[in-house]
């Protein structure tokens, strides 16, 4: 994800819903690889989105690792409806700052300030 939520929303819990929305089924291990944040702040983050009603852990797997085996996790309807609304505002923003970009047909500053002497 791109700057663009850093105007209106914390970047890792917009992340961390479209890690989750992206993967499917992602484990913490996965959201925390894909978001670049730790362990513990996704699983502080997860605890909260679940007491919201936004995601859900759909039991554990087994990953072929050892120790206990991992819990996936899944957007429930309104998570989804969540992230939609998310994807939204970042589609616009995006879009918004493609147009607002400087046109460089007319060069540089500098290159300016130099051909008016």
């Amino acid at each position: 994800m791109s700057g663009e939520a850093d105007i209106f929303f914390k970047r890792t819990s917009v992340e961390i819903l479209r890690t989750i929305a992206e993967f499917g089924k992602p484990t913490q291990r996965k959201i925390v690889r894909e978001t670049g944040t730790t362990s513990a702040h996704v699983v502080k983050k997860l605890k909260e989105f679940s007491s919201y009603g936004l995601v859900v852990h759909k039991g554990r797997i087994d990953d072929g690792t050892r120790g206990r085996n991992p819990y996936v996790y899944k957007l429930t309807g309104a998570g989804q409806e969540l992230v939609g609304c998310f994807n939204e505002i970042i589609g616009t923003l995006e879009g918004r700052k493609q147009e607002n970009k400087p046109d460089n047909s007319a060069g540089r500053l500098q290159d300016i300030e130099v051909s008016a002497r």
